[in-house]
């Protein structure tokens, strides 16, 4: 019978001293992702702040690494919170990474392992395919369980023939769009793709990112943002300069001047647009979507999907040819997380009610509105 144990990493140290088994094990699974990678963990550590405890469940058979879990625990009202390692944007792919030939009993232990660790387990953009997802609860309503989804947008065109045979399947006014977009802006200036390699220039492009998005953050009252945190520029600052190159910056230079900004990650077969941004003064110009024009060009170029990722949005329903949905789960793992998971069930609640009221209040509105109209 083979020999199995799961450690704990919770130090920088320790993910150095097993990057060469996890960055192995990584480049051997299909379907791994950036966030499963060892230098996305190490720049985590790396630039973490707060009250906030790594704990990345490595599990061995036989001495060969066939799992990881990155995860962290965050302490909030005196509830232990295990989730995804993350930079603060809780927008990460989820998944734990698992070896081709790892067995059950090794999916088993990693998610009894992840358990232990606290209170509340919060498993989010999970994908359907993964290993995990056979040791979650059923669909079953669970007071000590909740299960939320989420549909994420790609463009999928790594087997197509050309880009110039992709765009043309596209509608005639979305093409005529981008041209008459170019057109106009390119007269003000010239108007140039860039993707810095210069650590000082890649510098000075994520803090101008950051800076611009936070500032439409604030204009548009988001509270709580993740990109307040000055962790959150160093993150990525760290991050592309990985040895293995996984993150990336990609931008629209008028003249001299950057108007648009997007920082991404590089996967196996997937580039992920992380965060991305423009210059408001040109947005009757469409930077944005110009920008997202060239960063498509440049992953059919390498035969990478373009992966738009959270939330769905209308520019992002226009490039996509194609759905997936994730899924989430919050799991009570103690008595003491229990309440947290009745407060989420009485939230979910009182949000649906409140959609079926509006909706009933709505249609009862058009009755009478229809009546009126009827006996006039």
């Amino acid at each position: 019978m083979p020999s199995s144990e799961i450690r704990i990493v919770d130090t920088l140290a320790g993910v150095q001293d097993a990057r060469d088994a996890w960055k192995t094990l990584w480049h051997a699974t299909e379907g791994a992702t950036t966030f499963q990678h060892p230098d996305y963990a190490a720049a985590v550590l790396t630039t973490m702040t707060g009250d906030v405890a790594p704990a990345i469940l490595l599990a061995f058979a036989d001495g060969k690494l066939q799992a990881v879990w990155p995860l962290q625990i965050v302490r909030s009202r005196g509830v232990r919170h295990v989730l995804h390692l993350h930079n603060g944007s809780r927008e990460e792919y989820a998944d734990p990474l698992f070896a081709a030939d790892a067995d059950d009993g090794v999916v088993a232990r990693m998610f009894s392992a992840a358990k232990r660790l606290g209170d509340v387990l919060e498993l989010y953009n999970l994908a359907s395919e993964g290993r995990i997802w056979a040791h979650l609860p059923s669909d079953r309503p669970s007071l000590r369980a909740l299960r939320s989804d989420m549909a994420c947008l790609t463009v999928q065109f790594a087997t197509a023939g050309s880009w110039e045979a992709w765009l043309a399947g596209k509608s005639k006014s979305f093409r005529q769009g981008l041209r008459y977009d170019r057109k106009r802006l390119s007269a003000k200036g010239t108007l140039a793709f860039v993707a810095p390699t210069s650590a000082d220039t890649r510098a000075e492009q994520i803090r101008w990112t950051m800076a611009n998005k936070y500032r439409w953050v604030l204009d548009h009252d988001i509270a709580g943002s993740w990109l307040a945190e000055a962790s959150a520029t160093a993150f990525f600052e760290t991050l592309v300069t990985s040895e293995d190159g996984i993150g990336a910056t990609f931008g629209l230079r008028l003249d001299d001047t950057l108007i648009a900004s997007c920082l991404c990650l590089i996967g196996k077969r997937d580039l992920e647009f992380f965060l991305t941004t423009y210059d408001e003064a040109w947005a009757a110009y469409s930077p944005g979507n110009l920008l997202v024009e060239e960063v498509v060009r440049w992953c059919f170029e390498r035969r990478l999907n373009f992966d738009m990722r959270f939330p769905v949005m209308d520019y992002k329903r226009r490039w996509s040819d194609h759905a997936r949905t994730c899924h989430g789960y919050l799991l009570a793992t103690t008595l003491r997380g229990t309440p947290f998971l009745w407060a989420k069930h009485a939230a979910r609640m009182r949000s649906g009610l409140k959609r079926r009221a509006k909706a009933v209040v709505t249609h009862l509105r058009a009755r009478r509105k229809g009546a009126g109209q009827g006996s006039a």
